[in-house]
């Protein structure tokens, strides 16, 4: 009794000093305190949070087994795409068994390859283990015509590595549209829209374009929440809800009153609404966002009850890097505020690429860009751009 009792007072005293680091912004004192008691799974998950994935690597490298493992390769095999160091992304993906690193790993080659010719890009395939270009050409027209999400997934899989992108988008707007709409199946779905993010949007036309995009948004607010990633929730609901306001009232299956309804249920749980927020569901009340009865009901619902019940959260969430509660100087002095949320930029900042050479800097926090890679394929410019994982 008296082990227990000194375990969960040193259980306390380390998390309380972790969070204590955490929210001033030194999340390597913050993961010591694990390391100190030995504590190596926490301390990996701290790194993580900090946003210190290389430091993280070097932990699994020495101390192999630690649970996580596999999301820190994974996240430094983006890492490494980004700088184009190929071979060390594969070594990474290759340290991991799960059926997702594998596909990562081929995610990567398909985009690698996308402008090679068909020698060059069979060489690309060989060297990340993917079949040559004639077997998988005809691999595509043997599944040509597949029902179910499962199958249209593979047959997505197949026509984006053989190149045959317009097979590829008609399958996979129809699967996703079919198992949103039915609510089924949506895990497939999303590793849909991961396979036709491999595929340039800057060769698309519009309306493939900002389909695309509408779904990868869509599902990439619901990978935040999940991830409990809250300052880019409603950034991406916005970016969703833009692009599919764009369409045809058809095209894209989620209304944009649903899509208001569920960004203010996963605010609603935290605490109080934020105030945009709160606008926009009285624009649903109100009228101002078409909807019918029963998604009305849901957004009187939030604002009459959802506050009363919500659990405010203690506990830092979310991905803070070293420094996230100093205000960007760089971005103080060039009057720039986030992007994407337009508040002043706390800690690193990360720098927007933008295609047009006139267009005015743009900027997000560290934070919210290494958030919103793991969730979204898309830069938040919106202009059909890769977002390279910071």
């Amino acid at each position: 009794r008296g082990v227990d009792t000194e375990t969960a007072l040193r259980t306390r005293t380390v998390g309380r000093l972790r969070d204590h680091y955490m929210r001033q912004g030194k999340p390597l004192l913050a993961a010591c305190c694990h390391l100190a008691v030995g504590e190596e799974t926490q301390a990996l998950a701290t790194l993580l949070q900090g946003h210190e994935i290389e430091l993280a690597t070097m932990l699994c490298n020495l101390r192999g087994g630690i649970e996580g493992s596999e999301e820190v390769y994974k996240l430094a095999a983006m890492k490494l795409e980004g700088l184009r160091n190929y071979q060390a992304a594969q070594e990474c993906l290759r340290r991991c068994k799960s059926a997702e690193a594998g596909e990562q790993l081929e995610q990567m080659a398909a985009r690698r390859a996308i402008r090679d010719s068909e020698e060059a890009t069979d060489v690309v395939y060989l060297s990340s283990g993917v079949p040559p270009m004639a077997e998988l050409r005809a691999k595509a027209a043997e599944l040509k015509g597949a029902a179910g999400a499962a199958k249209t997934l593979a047959l997505v899989r197949v026509a984006v590595l053989a190149k045959q992108y317009e097979l590829a988008l008609d399958a996979g707007f129809s699967a996703m549209k079919e198992a949103v709409e039915a609510n089924q199946e949506v895990a497939e779905a999303r590793r849909i829209a991961k396979w036709l993010c491999c595929i340039s949007l800057l060769d698309m036309p519009e309306p493939q374009r900002l389909l695309l995009m509408s779904y990868e948004s869509y599902f990439a607010s619901h990978d935040a929440m999940a991830w409990d990633f809250a300052s880019v929730v409603s950034p991406l609901f916005n970016f969703a809800r833009d692009r599919a306001g764009r369409l045809s009232a058809s095209a894209f299956p989620v209304s944009i009153a649903q899509m208001i309804v569920q960004e203010a249920q996963y605010h609603a749980k935290h605490g109080p609404l934020p105030q945009k927020t709160m606008e926009l569901v009285q624009s649903v009340i109100g009228g101002v966002v078409p909807a019918p009865d029963n998604v009305k009901q849901d957004a009187h619902s939030i604002l009459s009850k959802g506050l009363e019940s919500a659990e405010v959260r203690s506990r830092v969430r979310g991905v803070l890097p070293y420094g996230w509660v100093i205000p960007s100087a760089a971005c103080r002095r060039a009057g720039v505020r986030s992007f994407i949320t337009g508040q002043q930029i706390q800690g690193p900042e990360f720098w927007l690429n933008q295609l047009t050479p006139d267009a005015p800097a743009a900027a997000i926090s560290l934070a919210d860009a290494a958030q919103w890679t793991r969730c979204c394929s898309f830069s938040p410019t919106g202009d059909g751009q890769i977002l390279l994982f910071p």
